[in-house]
């Protein structure tokens, strides 16, 4: 049996899509934080619908089943029975869960993002048949740190980027290589996500997709960080597959892998400019000239900026400043990330990882089309 954390997430969602085209008849549990069985029910069935594009329902999975339940719990809020029914059956897991919030305290980052994690090794730590353990973490765990990162590498001291969400994913890492020797484990890094290659699908808006909404509007006037700065990040659905390539056909314990786009991410100001050139196409403001790019700015000029803005108590402008906060400190922080373990172990050239020039503008259309998520038939599960 498969027990899976963090299903109805961004990347745990395309997970689900992996499962449903190609392991119907593999038993599987995913854990699922709702208050009562009723919205269990309801998350499972949004969360099946958005993975298998409305083509199935609970129904038309009987070895699937969703599990109420809350990671941030030490007992995971399950009952002894559903426990035992894990323990006795669980043979792999994947912990995907986490908060992704870039402007989450730390506090409350730490509670699910190190204390989750704890309680689900606790769990496998007791599942008798466990063969494998897949745990997700992120490419910035890195921090501030500059230049090459390698898989291997993970303990610095160079401070981390103004949110809770990579100090705490660092730690959680930490905390999973004490397991290394109990837990037939393995990590994997995940680049920043920001939609679907195949159709543009964004399942999360987070602060990258709120800065491109404000671009869009016109109301984003600068953009803090280094013009060549890379901005690494990869679609869900190719990460996605990575993932399950090397978790079901190419398992190694004790390993970490980097699932990033290397040489192959973008700088900061060709991402600016393709983001400018896509929004041309599709509004008449962009068309015309009347929006431009953001000037790339020090983070000086940034701060003299936000000075500015906050003598004008702008509420709509407060909330650029609050998201480009969150996290635009790390395009001061130019990094490349290798993938030695990934292409060697899959067997894959740097041709392989997608074009952003390709894929990106589907992501922004994706965006438009849908008003940033706020459409209806685009509500999260």
């Amino acid at each position: 049996m498969l027990f899976m954390t963090g299903v109805t997430g961004a990347l745990g969602v395309e997970l689900l899509r992996i499962l449903i085209r190609d392991h119907r008849d593999r038993p599987a549990r995913f854990l699922i934080r709702a208050k009562d069985e009723g919205r269990l029910a309801e998350r499972w069935r949004k969360i099946v619908a958005i993975a298998s594009d409305g083509k199935a329902t609970p129904a038309d999975l009987p070895f699937f089943a969703p599990l109420a339940g809350d990671i941030t719990s030490r007992d995971l809020r399950i009952s002894t029975a559903d426990r035992a029914m894990l323990v006795a059956g669980v043979e792999e897991i994947i912990h995907s869960a986490a908060t992704v919030d870039f402007d989450e305290p730390l506090d409350s980052c730490r509670l699910i993002n190190v204390e989750g994690a704890r309680h689900i090794f606790d769990l496998a730590l007791e599942c008798r048949n466990l063969t494998k353990f897949g745990h997700i973490s992120t490419l910035y765990v890195a921090g501030k740190r500059t230049g090459i990162v390698d898989e291997a590498d993970l303990l610095h001291n160079h401070g981390f980027v103004t949110n809770g969400y990579e100090q705490s994913k660092y730690e959680a890492e930490i905390l999973a290589r004490g397991y290394f020797d109990r837990l037939p484990m393995a990590i994997y890094r995940m680049s920043l996500l920001m939609g679907c290659a195949r159709d543009g699908y964004v399942h999360d808006h987070g602060a990258v997709q709120r800065y491109l909404k404000f671009m869009f509007k016109g109301i984003a006037p600068c953009f803090p960080g280094l013009p060549d700065c890379p901005l690494d990040f990869l679609p869900h659905d190719y990460s996605a597959e990575l993932v399950m390539r090397l978790f079901d056909d190419k398992f190694r314990r004790g390993e970490t892998y980097q699932i990033s786009a290397a040489r192959r991410a973008p700088t900061a100001s060709q991402w600016l400019d393709l983001t400018a050139d896509t929004f041309a196409r599709h509004s008449t403001p962009w068309a015309r000239g009347y929006y431009n790019v953001p000037d790339i700015v020090s983070w000086d000029t940034y701060q003299l900026y936000k000075r500015t803005l906050y003598t004008i108590e702008n509420l709509e402008l407060m909330k650029v400043i609050h998201t480009m906060d969150s996290c635009f400190e790390e395009l001061f922080c130019p990094k490349l990330f290798t993938r030695t373990n990934v292409d060697i172990t899959l067997d894959l050239g740097e041709e392989t990882i997608p074009d952003y020039r390709e894929y990106y503008p589907r992501i922004l259309e994706h965006c438009i089309e849908t008003r940033w998520g706020l459409a209806p038939q685009f509500a999260k599960a």
